[in-house]
């Protein structure tokens, strides 16, 4: 935060106090004060969230800080039992804990996003901001069929760089590309044998 000032306060709880006077800090080992009047604060936790506001020739400006706190635990499981099929369908559920706010969970698989497949979302908060985050991912395994590649569950805080991953490998019954061919081709002229006999029986 820049400010252009002689006096930075804090407001908090109906609460004012000054942190800073002419580019002089009250307390040097939480605040510090350089440049323009840019401060800076050390050893950030809850307690500093609060209305930051500085003043100079009788003109004001302000900013809020909010505090975000990383999650205490994440998991990844699925509703199917290793190994899979190779044409299982399959839902992955991400669950992240007790962080605030809840976090952002996102979904990849190699380089492909797939975050906005996800087809259940939500986040639960309590009343003192942390909360818990829950995504469900529902896949065919018969377009993941590289089980060295995992899913990844990515969960984020907002204005925060630091991020958490958790991996899934799902390992998939041995099944070679012939198998799956011969696969299609059956389930394709299945299909066009009732096709035409649907098609006979109209006629």
């Amino acid at each position: 935060m820049d400010f252009l000032s002689e006096i930075i306060s804090i407001s908090k709880d109906s609460i004012t106090e000054i942190v800073a006077y002419n580019n002089q800090t009250v307390n040097y080992t939480k605040y510090e004060v350089t440049g323009t009047y840019k401060l800076s604060i050390f050893h950030t936790n809850l307690e500093d969230e609060a209305l930051y506001e500085c003043q100079t020739d009788g003109k004001k400006a302000n900013a809020a800080l909010s505090v975000s706190v990383p999650m205490d635990s994440m998991t990844i499981t699925w509703n199917a039992q290793t190994p899979l099929n190779y044409d299982s369908e399959v839902e992955l559920i991400c669950r992240s804990y007790h962080s605030r706010p809840p976090a952002e969970l996102s979904w990849y698989w190699g380089n492909h996003d797939f975050s906005r497949d996800a087809h259940y979302c939500y986040k639960l908060y309590n009343a003192d901001g942390f909360g818990d985050s829950v995504s469900v991912l529902r896949v065919s395994m018969m377009n993941h069929r590289n089980s060295e590649i995992p899913f990844r569950c990515v969960a984020s805080l907002p204005a925060n760089d630091r991020v958490r991953t958790e991996y899934a490998f799902l390992p998939i019954t041995s099944i070679s590309d012939a198998t799956i061919e011969r696969i299609s081709s059956l389930q394709f002229i299945i299909y066009n044998i009732i096709f035409f006999t649907t098609l006979d029986i109209v006629t």
